[in-house]
């Protein structure tokens, strides 16, 4: 009976260690994910003022008197850029984008001669990477964001526009609602257009 007790016990004191690390863990979680919200929260202010600035800049200015502005009569070369995690095991974060981004290529085939993609995590670029041409994988930019990345993307993505690779450029990512709701969406980013 003693034996019984003793191994009872073990095994109460195993649960107590494992609900400490769980409740730890929940913790860590939490503010690392109040951490996120706050960088997202800020961030979309900022790039939402941006967007607004550079289409006034852009309506307020002749379309042929920079590269970036000037529309391509007839676009048959799109570039679509698409973000998504380097991780698995974030449910609809991933799948949600990749399928939007099938349906959008779908639509898009009539539009134009050629679509390449470049991408910007690896759940993305393993799905597409035998589906369609692939111009760049940024690699392991998506996990830690800095400008140095986003600044070398950018100066990736206006270099092939204006050598004249591709006609119109567009990114596909997913826009947070909330914790368990981020919705795909699909912008223009080249040429810059007037608001």
């Amino acid at each position: 009976m003693a034996k019984g007790i003793r191994e009872y016990n073990k095994k109460l004191a195993s649960m107590r260690n494992t609900l400490k690390m769980t409740k730890t863990m929940k913790m860590v979680s939490a503010s690392k994910l109040r951490r996120a919200q706050d960088a997202q929260r800020k961030s979309k202010a900022y790039a939402n003022r941006v967007s607004e600035m550079i289409g006034r800049l852009a309506a307020s200015v002749d379309p042929k008197s920079h590269p970036l502005l000037t529309p391509r009569s007839n676009p048959t070369k799109a570039l679509l850029l698409l973000f998504t995690s380097d991780k698995g095991l974030c449910g609809a974060f991933n799948n949600g984008i990749i399928r939007q981004t099938d349906l959008w290529l779908q639509r898009m085939q009539g539009q134009y001669d050629v679509i390449n993609m470049s991408f910007c995590g690896r759940r993305g670029f393993a799905y597409f990477q035998h589906r369609v041409k692939v111009d760049t994988f940024f690699e392991d930019v998506t996990a830690n964001p800095q400008f140095s990345d986003a600044s070398l993307i950018a100066g990736e993505l206006i270099r092939s526009f204006v050598a004249g690779e591709y006609d119109e450029v567009f990114i596909a990512c997913n826009e947070f609602i909330s914790p368990l709701k981020q919705v795909p969406f699909f912008q223009k980013l080249l040429p810059l257009e007037p608001v």
